[in-house]
C-alpha cells in the first residue's frame, strides 16, 4: 500500500507541474 501512495504522491506532484507550466 506504500507504494501505491508513492505513485499517488508522484502522479499528483507531475500534475501540479503540468499545471503550472500550463497555466504559467
Amino acid at each position: 500500500s506504500f507504494i501505491i501512495a508513492f505513485i499517488a504522491i508522484a502522479i499528483a506532484t507531475f500534475s501540479a507541474g503540468i499545471d503550472y507550466k500550463t497555466f504559467r
